[in-house]
């Protein structure tokens, strides 16, 4: 029996591999006990490529001074494996390509340095183990940037990059990644500034734990990009408090949000809002709340609709079927740490975004979409009164009588409908007027008394009409106080809500 085959029967001891590592044998295909090289200093580069650590690996603090290669290493070890504060420097890279990390405690990589000029590569290595991937408060510097192309975060711990910095010459890639763990994925307070932009271009997000970015900073040059990215109905994806620095192009084009899927792009600030580009894909479910959004661009976009529910014939009329913000109805589907109420400050800041939202739309001259958002801006108008004010006022009257400038028809409604009304009370005080009263006795020689008895409804619907067209009608008066009180109404009601249907019809043409 060979060597190499004595050693293959079990597993290697942390002697047998120091020896190993002197003489600059290869490990692959070899299986590693518990090792612990913690504090270590590696001149020379380190190659682990294909062996399987089944037993702890412990490269905490280590210093590769010339990178280290474990690419397709298995790290199944129950206990994990761990290279938090570990600094991999020197021309060679930091070779995790292909990798798996198994073992129940994950793989920790906390406040580990990657700052070689190589870079650090987790190109297609698999994180499947119980506990997390934890990449938190690490640093990528190196020229080629870090790559986490077709990265597998499928472990229940999920992926936390939290406070990690992607900084230097090189990019970061987490292009095709997966992050379907439980414990979802922690980019928060992370930054993102390689001079070669930030991609997670097709990253699918779809465990049952959040995607969550608040507080990141992205400022690379080279831009960033969420292009593709598949989010599913079981994630919370949080951009909360994200800066986005960057002089290019910031992508959120063709990304699949599912219909459940909240999205809080909530206080976002953006150094140049017009290269931010939201194009086919659904924002039902985000939320911009004290985000300025006036001039992002979006194209080809839909938006959640109100109300969601199938309408009979009298909703439909009664009702403004539009696009609208998941904002209107946050309380119902808050996170907890984001609890907000319904009150004037918060009506407020929607009715901004609401605003925002219409001006950009018109500046499409998508003037269906800004008329819905102009809906949404006066509803939450209305809403920042009090109870009284937002049923009776004049905001009130406005969404009553013609769906705030949007519905014609319902102007047209409430018009014909104060028609019939009058006519009916003008039939109680109508009567001719002492010209009509002489000719009418001179061709029919009647009694001046009986004359109001020829006052037909026909006639009081023309002195309705007139009357709130704001056109004379000499035939006929009305000398009783009551009922000349009534006439000053209808002069009033009938022009305002001749105006507002007149202001829905234009609205209506340039849709």
């Amino acid at each position: 029996m060979s060597e190499k085959e004595k050693k293959q029967s079990r597993p290697l001891n942390q002697e047998e591999v120091e020896e190993m590592l002197d003489r600059g044998e290869f490990f692959d295909g070899l299986e590693i006990g518990d090792v612990d090289f913690s504090d270590d200093t590696f001149k020379n580069c380190v190659n682990f490529e294909g062996a399987t650590f089944i037993g702890i690996a412990n490269f905490q603090y280590a210093k590769f001074l010339n990178g280290a290669d474990f690419s397709r290493a298995v790290f199944s070890g129950k206990d994990g494996a761990f290279f938090n504060g570990t600094e991999f420097s020197g021309e060679e890279s930091a070779d995790f390509m292909g990798a798996i990390f198994s073992g129940e405690l994950g793989a920790d990589f906390s406040d580990t340095v990657f700052i070689g000029k190589g870079g650090a590569d987790f190109m297609s290595t698999t994180f499947s183990g119980k506990g997390a991937a934890i990449f938190d408060n690490a640093r990528f510097s190196g020229d080629r940037g870090a790559n986490f192309i077709g990265a597998e975060f499928i472990g229940e711990g999920g992926a936390d990059f939290h406070s990690a910095k992607f900084f230097g010459e090189g990019g970061t890639y987490f292009i095709s990644a997966i992050f379907s763990g439980k414990g979802g994925a922690n980019f928060r307070w992370a930054t993102f500034s390689g001079e070669k932009g930030t991609s997670f271009r097709g990253t699918e997000f779809s465990g049952e734990g959040s995607a969550d970015f608040s507080g990141t900073e992205f400022s690379g040059k080279g831009g960033v990009t969420f292009q593709l990215v598949k989010v599913s109905s079981t994630v919370k994806l949080s951009f909360k408090d994200t800066k986005f620095l960057c002089e290019d192009r910031i992508s959120f084009e063709d990304v699949t949000f599912e219909k459940e899927c909240i999205i809080n792009f909530n206080s976002v600030k953006v150094k140049n809002p017009k290269n931010l580009f939201f194009r086919n894909t659904y924002l039902g479910g985000t939320s911009f709340y004290l985000t300025d959004i006036e001039e992002f661009n979006f194209k080809n976009v839909k938006f959640r609709k109100y109300p969601s529910e199938k309408l009979n014939w009298f909703k439909r009329f009664i009702s403004i079927r539009r696009a609208g913000l998941i904002d209107e109805i946050w309380n119902n589907i808050a996170e907890e740490d984001d609890q907000r109420e319904y009150n004037e400050q918060y009506f407020s800041q929607v009715e901004i975004i609401y605003r925002q939202l219409k001006r950009n739309f018109e500046e499409q001259r998508d003037y269906a979409k800004a008329g819905d958002f102009h809906y949404g801006e006066m509803e939450m108008k209305r809403l920042q009164k009090n109870k009284f004010g937002q049923f009776i006022s004049l905001t009130a009257f406005y969404k009553y009588f013609s769906g705030y400038g949007q519905k014609w028809t319902r102007a047209l409604f409430w018009f014909l409908g104060f028609v019939a009304l009058f006519t009916l009370l003008n039939l109680i005080w109508l009567h001719p007027n002492e010209i009509s009263k002489s000719n009418i006795n001179i061709q029919g020689d009647s009694k001046i008394e009986e004359t109001d008895e020829l006052v037909t409804k026909f006639d009081a619907f023309l002195y309705t009409f007139n009357t709130m067209t704001l056109r004379k009608y000499d035939k006929f008066e009305i000398t009783s106080k009551i009922g000349s009180l009534f006439v000053i109404v209808q002069s009033a009601i009938g022009p305002a809500i001749l105006a507002l249907m007149l202001l829905a019809i234009r609205r209506q043409f340039r849709r």
